[in-house]
C-alpha cells in the first residue's frame, strides 16, 4: 500500500475483511488458557485472565515485527517540535526489513541524515554518527511495535475497561506501574493501551510512569493481517513532541532488488559493543578505551569500595516511554583527588547513556593509595536502569 494520503478513513470494510481472514493465522487467546512458564524462572504455568487474553489478541493484530513476518517496506514522514510547539526538524524515515539482522534504514532531514544497515556481522552506519533524535525513535516504535510483547502481557497484571474519548468508544488495557523514588513501591500511575473495540486497531497509548506521555494512533491501515497507524501524534506532559504520517507500507517481494549491502566506506560495527562516548556501534578495528594517561587499572569491585558519594541517574522520559532498560557500561578515570576526571561510554542502550554520564560525573571516591600516596586509576562502572524500579548503580 503506497502513499495512503492524508484523508483516508479509519479501516474500511474491505480492510476489515482482509484482517478477519488473516486472523485465522492466530486464533484469539482465550481466558483460562494455560501458557508455559519462562524457562529457568521456576514460575508455575500461567492461566490467562480475560483481560490478558484480549490484550494478547490486540498484540497479534497491531504492528509489523513478529516471528516469521515476511519482509516489508515502510516509509513515514515526521515533524519534531520544541517546547514552544515550533517545528524544529522535519524529514522521513524509510526502512526495508527482512529480519532483525537484515534491514536498511534511511533517515533524511535537515538536522539528521543517516543510513543504517543491519547484517549478520553487525551494523554499518554512514552519515551522521550522533544519536538518532528520540522523537524519530519513538515514532518508529509506534509504527512497528506499539504494544508490549506477548510474554509481558502473560506476566503482567492487566485491567480492561471501556472508555469514551473525543466521542469514540475505546477498549483500554491498563498496566499498573510502580516506580520507587523517594518511597520505594509508590504507585505513580499506569500504562494504558487503547484499541478500537470492534477491529482491535491501536488508537491511544498513555505511559504514566513519572512523566506522562500520550500517543494518538489514527487512520489505521491493514497490512499483512495487522494494523499500522496512518497518523501518529506524540505528546509529553501535554506538549506536542512529534507527528508522523505513513507514506508507504508494502511487502518486499522475494525477487526484490533491495540492496542490503553496507554503504561503501561505512565501518562495520559488531553487535553488542559501542565506541566510547558515542552511540555508534564498535567496529572490529576500533579498540575501546580512554585516550590520554590511563593510570592503574582497578576492578569495579575495588572502585565500589572507594565510593563515598554517588548521585542516582534520572531515568530519561523518552527511554521510559519506549520501555528501554539495561546497563550502561562506562570507562572512567578517577584522579588523585577522587574526582572523576574522564568518562566515556563503552556500551549500553543509546537512550540511557547521557543520563548515566550525567550522574557518574558527580560521583566522588576516596583516593586510591599506591605505596602510601594517592594515585590516578582507571576502572569500569556499570549503571543499571530497570523499569518498575529506580535506576541502580
Amino acid at each position: 500500500m503506497r502513499n495512503p494520503g492524508s484523508s483516508f478513513a479509519l479501516v474500511d470494510l474491505a480492510q476489515a475483511a482482509v484482517l478477519a481472514a488473516a486472523a485465522l493465522l492466530w486464533p484469539a487467546s482465550a481466558s483460562g488458557q494455560t501458557v508455559a512458564p519462562l524457562k529457568g524462572t521456576g514460575t508455575p504455568p500461567i492461566e490467562l485472565t480475560e483481560a490478558q487474553a484480549s490484550l494478547i489478541d490486540a498484540i497479534h493484530r497491531n504492528g509489523l515485527n513478529r516471528a516469521g513476518a515476511p519482509p516489508w517496506h515502510l516509509k513515514f514522514s515526521f515533524q519534531l517540535f520544541d517546547d514552544q510547539g515550533n517545528v524544529k526538524d522535519r524529514g522521513t524515515l524509510e526502512e526495508f526489513w527482512a529480519g532483525v539482522k537484515k534491514y536498511k534504514r534511511i533517515y533524511a532531514s535537515a538536522n539528521f541524515s543517516q543510513t543504517e544497515v543491519g547484517t549478520e556481522e553487525g551494523i554499518a552506519i554512514a552519515g551522521a554518527q550522533g544519536p538518532t533524535p528520540a522523537g524519530i525513535l519513538l515514532l518508529r516504535h509506534d509504527f512497528v511495535l506499539p504494544l508490549p510483547d506477548e510474554r509481558q502481557a502473560q506476566l503482567a497484571t492487566v485491567v480492561s475497561r471501556e472508555i469514551e474519548t473525543d466521542g469514540a468508544k475505546l477498549r483500554c488495557f491498563e498496566f499498573r506501574v510502580t516506580w520507587g523514588l523517594a518511597t520505594p513501591g509508590t504507585e505513580l500511575g499506569y500504562d494504558r493501551y487503547c484499541v478500537d473495540p470492534q477491529t482491535m486497531a491501536m488508537r491511544k497509548r498513555t505511559l504514566a510512569a513519572g512523566r506522562q506521555q500520550e500517543d494518538d494512533f489514527d487512520n489505521a491501515q491493514a497490512f499483512q493481517g495487522r494494523f499500522v497507524p496512518g497518523d501518529l501524534r506524540l505528546a509529553l506532559e501535554g506538549k506536542l513532541t512529534a507527528r508522523g504520517h505513513l507514506e508507504t507500507i508494502e511487502a518486499v517481494p522475494p525477487d526484490s532488488e533491495v540492496d542490503f549491502a553496507p554503504p561503501p566506506g561505512a565501518p562495520l560495527a559488531k553487535w553488542g559493543t559501542q565506541i566510547p562516548g558515542s552511540v555508534t556501534m564498535l567496529g572490529p578495528n576500533t579498540r575501546p578505551g580512554i585516550q590520554g594517561p590511563l593510570g592503574i587499572t582497578i576492578s569495579p569491585g575495588v572502585a565500589q569500595g572507594l565510593l563515598v558519594k554517588s548521585v542516582p541517574p534520572e531515568y530519561p522520559p523518552v527511554a521510559r516511554a519506549a520501555r528501554v532498560s539495561g546497563t550502561v557500561v562506562l570507562q572512567a578515570i578517577i584522579g588523585k583527588d577522587g574526582q572523576v576526571t574522564d568518562l566515556k561510554v563503552a556500551s549500553g542502550p543509546p537512550l540511557l547513556q547521557q543520563a548515566a554520564l550525567d550522574a557518574v560525573q558527580q560521583w566522588v571516591y576516596r583516593p586510591y593509595q599506591l605505596n602510601g600516596s594517592p594515585a590516578q586509576v582507571r576502572t569500569t562502572i556499570n549503571v543499571v536502569f530497570q523499569l518498575g524500579g529506580p535506576p541502580a548503580k
